[in-house]
């Protein structure tokens, strides 16, 4: 079943708090119903930012419902590939649980996107 705009945006603000949870947020954005969530600084709650008018495929060749970007923080796109810490284990099942209970998965594009496609 196809999620509406409403259910795709409270799905980025959940992908956003486990970045959040598992200090995986520095310098990320996550794009989705042409809007972007934006943390930019050491305190995520006081950078948060949400951008408007944002097209994903001036960044991203194939965006999906939702799509990841990141330069230079914490989130790497080995994390996906299974590599990385515990830490990054923890967020990656748990990212995994949350988007198989909507018939999705997420998918490594290169070295700095991850896009969110329904399986």
């Amino acid at each position: 079943m196809k999620l509406n705009k409403h259910q795709i945006e409270l799905l980025a603000i959940k992908i956003m708090l486990l970045l959040i949870k598992y200090d995986l947020y520095f310098s990320c954005k996550i794009l989705f119903n042409n809007k972007a969530i934006c943390i930019n600084d050491c305190d995520p709650i006081a950078s948060l930012t949400i951008v408007y008018d944002v097209d994903p495929k001036d960044y991203i060749l194939y965006p999906g419902i939702i799509s990841l970007m990141h330069d230079g923080g914490d989130l790497r796109s080995d994390i996906f590939l299974g590599e990385g810490t515990e830490n990054d284990r923890r967020f990656i099942d748990e990212l995994e649980t949350l988007l198989e209970e909507h018939g999705l998965f997420v998918e490594a594009k290169n070295s700095y996107t991850e896009s969110i496609y329904y399986i």
